[in-house]
């Protein structure tokens, strides 16, 4: 069985900070079963490529976090300096935080005269997330963050001062629900002998979820 679709990435950042058309690239999906003859089940995982929006979610187990206000530290560190803020992500059974948002804003006279990069590590200290553009707010949103201490460091990259410091909160949401509906799948079957000789191909279209009943998938096909 296998699929090949066209996907795309996330919107392109430009080296000047501008955001730019995502990019498209050619992805294959392939599985393969093999059998000594007779009837025989294949089940395959279903695939979100091309991209399934809201097909991925699950029930909330519990209510979302309270929103943090990220305390920030005194003084200003001076241009090209970091300063941090560390905070604190629950986890189940108390709550259920599906996504986690990071914003930090500034007060600013021009993007170019005062910008603040952001830098976010995770509990076991590995970068997680990052705003370093010339947004303000920086946003950073991390999908269903693991619980434990994080870390946002400030780096002050242009013109940061007491008149232009920094201001944050951590906001949480529960996960995205399941979609009660699949959608319809195109997978090429194929199926070939021990010398790896095609005998028949043909397109198989069926739900997430549910089976399709191909018949002798391996019979020749005479043309």
């Amino acid at each position: 069985m296998s699929k090949t679709v066209t996907s795309e990435t996330s919107p392109v950042i430009q080296l000047d900070g501008t955001t730019g058309p995502p990019l498209q690239y050619t992805d294959t999906l392939t599985t393969e079963y093999t059998s000594r003859g007779g009837k025989f089940d294949f089940d395959v995982n279903p695939s979100t490529r091309p991209l399934v929006m809201g097909r991925s979610g699950r029930e909330a187990q519990g209510p979302a976090q309270a929103p943090i206000t990220l305390a920030n530290p005194a003084g200003v560190p001076p241009e090209g300096g970091n300063e941090s803020v560390s905070f604190d992500v629950q986890g189940l059974p108390a709550v259920d935080n599906g996504w986690m948002e990071v914003s930090v804003s500034w007060p600013a006279a021009d993007a170019e005269d005062q910008d603040w990069d952001f830098f976010l590590t995770g509990p076991d200290g590995e970068a997680v997330g990052s705003g370093a553009t010339l947004a303000n707010p920086e946003v950073i949103t991390i999908p269903d963050p693991q619980p434990g201490t994080y870390t946002l460091r400030a780096n002050n990259y242009l013109g940061g001062s007491e008149t232009y410091d920094w201001s944050g909160t951590v906001s949480f949401r529960n996960p995205n629900p399941p979609s009660p509906t699949g959608t319809k799948e195109a997978w090429l079957l194929s199926c070939a002998d021990k010398r790896g000789n095609v005998l028949a191909t043909r397109e198989v279209i069926v739900d997430r979820g549910e089976a399709v009943d191909v018949g002798n998938a391996c019979k020749r096909v005479k043309g």
